[in-house]
């Protein structure tokens, strides 16, 4: 059974437990090939990107003998800043 699923940078996200600027690192790195759905957008948007169900396991290594692994979980860009920015201002707060 032939599965047709696209799956987006969000959904791969969750399913392999990492952040999506980690698997846009794989888009853009060539390592997790992608195709694009509607129309095109502004030049540094990043919308309307969808991987392949195949890709998707052929990144997970059914069926293939070197199974590569997702990046490492961990906060996105964003949450560490706002985490940073929190802790400055209990620092603040409390001094």
């Amino acid at each position: 059974m032939s599965d047709d699923r696209a799956y987006s940078v969000q959904d791969l996200a969750e399913r392999w437990g990492c952040s999506d600027d980690a698997v846009y690192k794989m888009i853009n790195e060539g390592a997790l090939h992608f195709f694009m759905i509607g129309k095109p957008v502004k030049k540094g948007k990043r919308k309307g990107i969808r991987i392949a169900a195949k890709e998707v396991l052929r990144w997970e290594g059914q069926g293939n003998e070197n199974r590569p692994t997702p990046p490492a979980p961990g906060p996105s860009a964003g949450t560490a800043r706002r985490l940073l920015r929190s802790a400055a201002r209990a620092m603040t707060a409390s001094g």
